[in-house]
């Protein structure tokens, strides 16, 4: 028997002749070596099998005829179609119907070698030397003349285009063949084969094609040491008793490499060397390119299927009928093909390769799914798993849901299961994305569970390798979620490895997502638990244009990012309208952008915009890198937190320009126990540049601790706290006296110094939370004492107080407002000042001075009052510092501000352990509008009659406000809100679901997202969903006038117009190159003009709005590059202030 080895292949060009009836006097070279290593280039797991596509393989044929031109085929159709069809063509018939070894063999039959041959091209030449060419063993140069001829024919010959991507076949006069080595793909020379055709013998030369061909991809002579084991040794008899002198010729061989008349069978062994030195050996190069999606493979046998081989796919891969398909090695999908995974199916990438070879993109991994069934249901639910060191490239997303034929998501096939551990996710444009789904106990739906989908310890990469880079495709997310629940994330690494150079809004996302609740958290390399802190591998996002951006629409989801490291990222975490999010123990490291905080600028650790609920504890920010002194970049910015707030605790800021920026509204937002550390960069620790902030801290009241803020020492002007207004107290911030922040803007935040407060002593929420039922009982414990306290403001009677002005005598007016002061409200004190009959100007001044200094409304009414100078000039002393009620009011602010907190908190540990229905128990039995507000998105999905009650109530609420104090801004906010979920319950009552907008709920939409306010970033969030929609967002302005004045920043539009005119204003492209269009729209019959500015506020350019839908176009070359701004103005009155960039 002959020994077998497999050694690694080893390309040679070595000659190979066969003479007349194919007998050849040259000794075989050495047999190909192929490799014993790694199974995936081991050849004999190259064997076809029932998976197998047929590899089409690049042919040339090169007639040389005589000089004069004769003697061998013509350039004529005739002969042409012989060459093709019947030469050709019966060869490849025999490769397609192999018949079964003559001689015993161990090898399995085949018939189908799954290997054609496709004539490219026909030259014709004239060279008598060449034509002439005995290919026999009397032809000791019969090598030299087939390269001579490869030379001149095809390497220096310009009008081939396939040089080495084709075998040329050079067709001669002289006997027998010869190929250039085993494996040689270059050429192969025969001979006779016209004489052949002459006598209408086709079969002959086809066999002897065969042979020769044999040899290019690799076969040497069958009855010779070739390194299969199942080619037998025999006498090489030409056929049956052939020649008779032999007595061994009763039965011939038939391998298409030895010397016989058949040359029609190959072995396992034979056919595994071919097909693996055409996949993985140079061979590759003469397989016609697999790029374009033509013959879909289908593994549909119900069996476990593994692929110790790589594999060129030509069409889609579809895996069906609840197989399962193991990829090992190296898979190659053409340009726009797809791997389909049905339901009940599965596709395992275990340490396997997945990409593209032709410089395009293929679509990526389709995971089917049921929305509506279980995931521990058998059969329902596709599944993809990604595994030890495997790798996903080139495609455009791996998604676990069924797309139609334009590439939309179909509603309602979502739940597939993906899980991706220790692998690489390389230039996937889209990355993994899911669509909606909640898992649950199929036993007892109620019981819902989390998500079996989690990506771990993997590596997500663009760089500038792959075909995207090449295709000019700019990356989008190497994540997305759109509502699924309790996917984990855990120890991955994105990064994006592109061209610094390259803008940051190109960068791409981390994650993306919408109302989706995940964790992003460490992985654990130990077995220990708890997880030993040296052995925390933590996400990584670097170089990103957000490292993480989750998106709030309609729905409640919890958001956990714990543990990570954010570097270089233009956004590190940004959170839009989200609800609930906790983002502790971080790392941010973070740029500086070029853009002044003067402008806005863009390089943040935390953006968070229309989002509550939030907490965000124990981080650590730094800058990253270095850049202009005069740039930007911030810690956190907390934009509109509207009625439910946050919490930023226990940070610590390094070296920031800007710590902590809070901007529009934020009455619920606290700000406490962080460390603004001091650098070379620092600027401002804390800045407010519009709307309210929560006063922060306490004096004297037991449950409510000092604020207790590290700022940074040695400051000048306003560097620890920056307030915008101008005047008057905005900000109150009580502390002791060690605590106090040394540089504020003054008078316009208030320092108030606990001597007798009992110490904050800044304890760890993250190590020691609060439990569910403590919470509730200092809710309540709370609530009782802010009733108790409000019972001193106008002494818990103001409509008696107002009835005693209306009807009492003056005298017994002033004896009972004075009873009732300090702490009369501003209605009561306007009420008295505007009384028809005056009280005497001492009573006044005893008034107005016990309950100073008083606010701005007061004083305005109190300006028309007729007084003696020296009376006013009395009340004016006493206009300083801060009013005992502004104290007390500001204790039971804080109290109110510690309730919410502590709902936030209760609620976040509700959502973490699914007991939705304790959190809604909560809010119900608040009974405030926040509560009921916070409810919405709660049960929209589940109970719209619910909804209906809950819009209805607050309606009538905002009506009680409005009535109480006009032009209230809650009043506004509340509105708003109301406005939104009218919306989304309309679509889910007539869908089933808030998901695709039709015309008339775009337009809806976008109306909502045109306001301001924290619900506009919900509808915006919903075009960048359904409509791909995305707005370009920045830190707001902190604007200094030459006189170091505060400015009412553009963003908070004009309160009376906002409630009673609708608008629009919008630019885009932005950032923009060569020009932008700006859109205005403004009501009929009113008049506007558009303004645009520098950051340095100088004028530019005005541009007269005289219609209600205005688009204007905006050449660049009429600004240069930078940042600018462009604002809105209504009948003279200002409205709104927007930026855009141009940029180079």
């Amino acid at each position: 028997m002959k020994k077998i080895t497999y050694f690694l292949v080893l390309l040679v060009s070595l000659p190979i002749s066969i003479f007349a009836q194919f007998y050849c006097g040259n000794e075989d070279p050495a047999p190909p070596i192929i490799n014993i290593g790694p199974t995936c280039y081991f050849s004999p797991y190259y064997t076809p099998d029932g998976f197998t596509q047929t590899k089409n393989i690049r042919i040339t044929l090169h007639i040389v005829q005589d000089d004069n031109g004769l003697n061998n085929f013509q350039d004529t159709p005739s002969e042409r179609n012989w060459l093709t069809n019947d030469m050709v063509g019966n060869m490849n018939w025999v490769l397609q119907n192999l018949q079964p070894m003559n001689l015993p063999t161990t090898s399995a039959y085949i018939q189908d070698s799954k290997l054609q041959f496709v004539v490219d091209e026909i030259y014709f030449y004239q060279n008598s030397y060449y034509y002439n060419s005995n290919l026999g063993v009397s032809n000791s140069y019969a090598n030299n003349i087939g390269n001579q001829m490869y030379n001149q024919y095809v390497t220096n010959n310009s009008i081939i285009l396939d040089k080495t991507n084709s075998i040329h076949i050079f067709l001669v006069g002289g006997n027998g063949g010869m190929a250039c080595g085993a494996p040689c793909y270059n050429w192969t020379m025969v001979g006779s084969t016209y004489q052949r055709y002459l006598n209408g013998n086709f079969w002959d030369p086809a066999g002897l094609l065969r042979h020769e061909l044999g040899h290019n991809l690799g076969l040497t002579h069958s009855w010779g040491i070739d390194n299969c084991g199942d080619t037998p040794s025999h006498p090489n008899c030409w056929n049956y008793n052939e020649p008779a002198s032999n007595p061994n010729c009763s039965i011939p061989s038939n391998n298409m490499m030895d010397y016989n008349a058949g040359k029609n069978a190959l072995t396992e062994c034979q056919l595994s060397t071919m097909h693996y030195l055409l996949t993985d050996g140079n061979g590759k190069n003469v397989v016609i390119n697999n790029c374009e999606t033509t013959n879909n493979l289908i593994i549909n046998n119900g069996s476990i299927n593994t692929w110790y081989n790589s594999r060129y796919i030509q069409g889609n891969l579809i895996i069906n009928n609840n197989s399962t398909l193991v990829i090992t090695c190296e898979v190659y999908m053409p340009n726009n093909s797809q791997i389909i995974i049905e339901k009940g199916s599965k596709l395992i990438v275990d340490g396997g390769t997945i990409t593209n070879k032709c410089d395009g993109m293929w679509r990526g991994i389709e995971v089917r799914g049921n929305m509506n069934a279980s995931q521990l249901t058998a059969g329902t639910q596709g599944r993809l798993e990604i595994k030890n060191g495997a790798t996903i490239e080139n495609c455009h997303s791996i998604h676990a849901s069924e797309y139609n034929a334009s590439g939309q998501y179909i509603y309602g096939t979502f739940g597939g299961i993906i899980q991706i551990n220790n692998s690489i996710i390389k230039n996937v444009k889209s990355g993994v994305e899911f669509g909606p789904y909640q898992n649950f106990n199929p036993s007892n739906p109620s019981i819902l569970l989390s998500d079996l989908s989690f990506i771990k310890d993997n590596q997500f990469i663009w760089d500038n390798t792959g075909n995207m880079a090449n295709l000019g495709i700019q990356p989008y997310s190497f994540i997305g979620l759109w509502e699924t629940h309790g996917i984990a994330i855990q120890g991955n690494s994105f990064k994006n490895e592109f061209l610094p150079s390259e803008p940051f809004y190109q960068k791409g996302v981390g994650i993306i997502t919408y109302d989706a609740d995940f964790t992003v958290k460490p992985s654990c390399s130990s077995v220990t638990f708890p997880c030993p802190a040296s052995s925390n591998m933590p996400n990584t996002f670097e170089s990103l244009n957000y490292g993480i951006k989750a998106h709030g629409i309609s729905g409640v989801a919890r958001v956990i990012v714990d543990g990570n490291v954010f570097t270089n990222n233009r956004y590190g975490v940004g959170l839009l309208a989200t609800t609930y999010t906790s983002v502790i123990r971080n790392s941010f490291n973070i740029p500086i952008s070029t853009i002044p905080i003067e402008s806005g600028g863009d390089a943040i650790g935390i953006y968070s915009t229309g989002s509550y609920g939030y907490n965000f504890e124990e981080n650590q920010f730094s800058t990253w890198g270095i850049g202009p002194s005069s740039g930007s970049n911030y810690g956190i910015v907390s934009d509109n937190s509207s009625l439910n707030g946050g919490l930023a605790y226990k940070n610590v800021f390094n070296n920031l320009i800007v710590a902590s920026l809070s901007s529009q509204d934020n009455p619920s937002l606290k700000i406490d126990c962080n460390n603004f550390n001091t650098g070379s960069l620092s600027r401002y620790d804390m800045a407010i540049t519009s709307g309210d902030l929560a006063n922060q801290g306490a004096c004297a009241t037991p449950s409510i601790k000092p604020a207790k803020n590290s700022f940074n020492a040695g400051c000048t002007g306003n560097k620890n706290i920056f307030h915008y207004t101008t005047g008057t107290p905005s900000l109150v911030y009580s502390a002791l006296p060690a605590d106090l922040p040394s540089c504020v803007t003054t008078p316009e935040v208030f320092n108030a110094s606990c001597v007798a407060s009992t110490p904050n002593q800044c304890p760890s929420n993250i190590s020691n939370p609060v439990a569910p039922s403590e919470l509730v009982a200092n809710i309540n414990a709370n609530k009782t004492t802010v009733s108790e306290l409000k019972e001193q403001l106008d002494k818990g009677n103001q409509s008696m107080l107002l009835s005693a002005i209306s009807s009492m005598p003056n005298g017994q007016v002033k004896n009972e407002l004075l009873a009732a002061s300090p702490y009369l409200s501003d209605k009561v004190l306007i009420s008295f000042l505007q009384k028809p009959n005056p009280l005497p100007a001492g009573h006044v001044k005893q008034i107005i001075i016990a309950n100073s200094p008083v606010t701005e409304k007061v004083k305005q009414t109190l300006d028309a009052v007729a007084l003696p100078n020296g009376i006013r000039s009395q009340i004016e002393v006493a206009q300083t510092g801060i009013s005992a009620r502004q104290v007390l009011e500001n204790e039971i602010a804080q109290l109110e501000l510690e309730n919410q907190l502590m709902k936030n908190e209760y609620i976040r540990q509700c959502l973490d352990n699914k007991l939705v229905n304790q959190a809604k128990d909560l809010l119900d039995n608040g009974n405030l509008c926040s509560d009921k507000a916070s409810l919405l998105p709660i049960v929209i999905k589940e109970d719209l009659s619910r909804t209906d009650q809950l819009i209805s109530e607050i309606r009538d609420e905002v009506v009680i406000i409005r009535d109480e104090i006009p032009n209230c801004p809650k009043a506004a906010t509340l509105e708003k809100i109301c406005d939104f979920y009218d919306e989304v319950k309309s679509k889910i009552a007539s869908t089933g679901s808030f998901n695709i907008l039709s015309s008339t709920d775009e337009q809806n939409i976008r109306a909502i997202a045109a306001k301001t306010g924290a619900t506009a970033i919900n509808a915006q969030n919903a075009l960048s969903l359904f409509k791909g929609e995305n707005i370009e967002r920045f830190a707001e302005p902190i604007i200094l006038t030459p006189n170091n004045a505060r400015l009412l920043q553009p963003q908070t539009s004009n309160a009376q117009l906002q409630s009673g005119i609708d608008y629009k204003l919008n630019n885009y492209p932005n950032p923009f190159n060569e020009s932008t269009v700006l859109e205005a729209t403004i009501p009929t019959n009113t008049s506007g003009e558009i303004v645009i500015t520098d950051v340095t506020g100088k004028q530019i350019q005005r541009v007269l709005l005289n219609n209600a839908e205005n688009k204007v176009e905006l050449r660049g070359n009429e600004l240069g590059y930078g940042i600018f701004f462009y604002s809105l103005y209504i009948n003279g009155e200002y409205i709104q202030t927007k930026k855009l960039t141009r940029i180079h």
